[in-house]
């Protein structure tokens, strides 16, 4: 095996050990209901359901999982639109935001 090919190997292992925390820290949820939304001021909006895990793989958060401030708007207000609904929903998560799971995805599968 040439250099640039154990170059490359090395890069490609250490690339996978970097992305392995967030893979540990992903779950897929399907709350029958979200119980709870919150917003918070920096534009960050929490969601729990009845169930949520307590503590979750990210820390003791009395089981609430994090939209950070910094995603799209529309999932902010998908999560408002769920809860009030009242429909089920599923939530995606991966990696950790401080304490809480980062939801990455987020539906109603009703519709």
């Amino acid at each position: 095996m040439n250099t640039c090919s154990r170059t490359a190997v090395k890069i490609l292992a250490a690339a996978g050990a970097m992305s392995l925390p967030a893979l540990v820290n992903a779950a897929i949820y399907s709350p029958p209901r979200l119980t709870h939304v919150a917003a918070s001021t920096d534009g960050s909006v929490y969601m729990k359901w009845s169930g949520s895990p307590n503590p979750g793989p990210c820390g003791a958060n009395s089981g609430w999982v994090k939209i950070p401030a910094t995603s799209d708007e529309s999932i902010k207000a998908l999560a408002f639109s769920i809860y009030f609904g009242g429909t089920p929903a599923r939530v995606d998560t991966s990696g950790c935001d401080g304490t809480y799971e980062k939801v990455i995805t987020l539906y109603s599968p009703t519709g």
